[in-house]
């Protein structure tokens, strides 16, 4: 099998590791973000079952490299992406990055902004009012719940600066904070306070609205700056680039322009929607609620190293190089074909599946074994199915969270 490279932001593989674990750290807020776990378990679904190889940080010591763990959630707290990734060691590949490798940090401090952040930062304004914006939102909201806390002497002065214990990667930079839209700073505090008031989070902290602000600002330019060294154009911790993907935290999916990433979406939302809610009606099924998130990972599982899934994996990777060289007919075909019906199963009924390449039998077994798993665009999400499994998900009374 030559089936694609694929990178996870490291929030992706958190949310997931979260949610499968039901981690008492994040519990009660998940429901506030639910979306957005949401979303980041689909994504690590797709990754899982449709790559080659999952790519993760190294450590580059003399040209040996060496396991760097994703780091946990806050300064000594636990590690539920990293946690995840071991169960997945058959796919898992730990790639170093090269020292003269441009950094985040550097992207921030840099002066004359080759990162495009400032640029990048504009948009805000139009996308924290768009259809991604509950994720703009979302974000923030885990992100104070987990490390603003200015009350918890977790914030020191450091070169003139505030720095958040555990966040020091969060460069600060007057000129490009500054830069922040003021109606995005305003639209996410208030979303914020609206989430986290309830739970008496921001009175117990002492994080007051100007507090609040300036870590929006700093965390959002972190945010980007980490995107922009993260792209497939640039990243070099690609062996085969044509055949490879990043796949971001659907905020900087929001930012990304790449034709190859969207089409990938397409075929991930006509697949793994199904795919899950199958997994998920099985778990809920299961009388000890403690198993039921066992049980959807026991299926991911499966799924990650199925080899009848082989011919798909193949056929996606060649069509992600064809993308590379701006020869889209390749996902098209597969976004076509995963809106088709096939009449040699007219006598099941069946979901939209995926059909790649040649009809020869590996292709059409391969099809089958799709069909069986539930592949298709009928999705799970807030039925009494997933909220057996993931139950912390129900919405919270008296919090509207339907408003995009």
């Amino acid at each position: 099998m030559a089936g694609l490279d694929l990178k996870y932001d490291g929030i992706v593989s958190q949310h997931a590791g979260e949610l499968l674990f039901n981690l008492p750290e994040t519990r009660d807020i998940r429901c506030l973000c639910a979306k957005s776990y949401w979303r980041s378990l689909n994504n690590f679904v797709f990754g899982l079952i449709f790559c080659e190889k999952l790519i993760t940080p190294g450590r580059d010591e003399n040209g040996a490299v060496s396991p760097a763990p994703l780091p946990p959630l806050f300064e000594g707290g636990p590690t539920p992406g990293e946690n995840l990734l071991k169960l997945f060691h058959e796919k898992r590949v730990f790639r170093g990055r090269p020292k003269n490798a441009v950094t985040a940090d550097q992207l921030t401090k840099d002066a004359s902004d080759a990162g495009l952040i400032k640029q990048t930062l504009k948009r805000l304004e139009s996308l924290v009012r768009g259809p991604h914006s509950i994720y703009w939102r979302e974000q923030m909201i885990r992100e104070v719940y987990l490390s603003c806390n200015p009350a918890g002497n977790e914030w020191h002065k450091k070169d003139g600066f505030w720095q958040i214990k555990g966040r020091e990667n969060f460069t600060p930079d007057r000129d490009k904070e500054g830069a922040v839209p003021t109606d995005y700073v305003r639209h996410i505090r208030d979303a914020v306070k609206s989430a986290l008031l309830p739970l008496g989070i921001l009175n117990k902290r002492q994080i007051t609205d100007s507090i609040l602000e300036g870590y929006i600002k700093r965390n959002v330019v972190a945010h980007l700056a980490i995107h922009s060294t993260s792209n497939s154009k640039q990243d070099v911790d690609f062996e085969n680039p044509e055949k490879s993907e990043r796949i971001f935290h659907v905020t900087r999916s929001s930012l990304a322009e790449a034709e190859v990433g969207q089409r990938l979406w397409d075929v991930q939302s006509l697949t793994v929607p199904g795919l899950l809610k199958s997994m998920i009606e099985k778990a809920a099924r299961e009388s000890d609620a403690s198993k039921r998130r066992s049980v959807v990972i026991r299926q991911i599982q499966d799924a990650s190293t199925d080899g009848r899934l082989d011919p798909i994996r193949t056929g996606l990777a060649e069509a992600v190089a064809l993308a590379r060289q701006n020869d889209f007919h390749g996902l098209g075909k597969l976004v076509k074909d995963l809106e088709a019906r096939y009449p040699q199963y007219d006598a099941i009924p069946q979901p939209r599946v995926l059909l790649i390449g040649d009809s020869n039998n590996l292709y059409r077994d391969a099809i089958a074994v799709l069909h069986e798993m539930g592949a298709g665009e009928d999705d799970a999400y807030m039925t009494p199915e997933f909220l057996r499994v993931f139950d912390e998900l129900v919405p919270m009374r008296g919090i509207d969270r339907s408003k995009n």
